[in-house]
């Protein structure tokens, strides 16, 4: 039996754990028949996005429903897989808010460097 708080699948009567149980398989190795069982559950954990930079993980579920706190922080936990095809998003988010808006002191910034770098020798 394990106990999970979101699922709403069936259910041990009256309780939140459901019932899992041992699977068999049997295959040849070495030309010996041989039989393994186990119970079909999959570790995993979860960790902030602060703990998760300078790792690269296989598969990564993020949920972006929240804005970012801290500017760019998306960007890091999207950042730790390889693929795009290992990433997963849990719900559904706004895109938009992840479009480039450029701020009048950026404007005043870019601007700036141009003429620094016309008076360079």
């Amino acid at each position: 039996m394990v106990e999970v708080d979101d699922y709403d699948g069936p259910k041990f009567p009256g309780t939140n754990y459901i019932p899992v149980f041992p699977v068999t398989r049997r295959f040849e190795y070495k030309k010996r028949d041989c039989s393994r069982t186990n119970f079909p559950l999959r570790p995993a954990y979860a960790i902030t996005v602060h703990k998760a930079q300078e790792l690269t993980l296989k598969q990564v579920v993020l949920n972006l429903e929240r804005k970012d706190h801290v500017p760019g922080l998306s960007y890091v936990a999207i950042s730790r897989v390889k693929r795009l095809s290992s990433l997963m998003f849990e719900t559904l988010f706004d895109l938009s808010r992840f479009t480039t808006k450029v701020s009048s002191n950026m404007k005043d910034r870019a601007r700036d460097w141009n003429l620094r770098t016309l008076q360079c020798l």
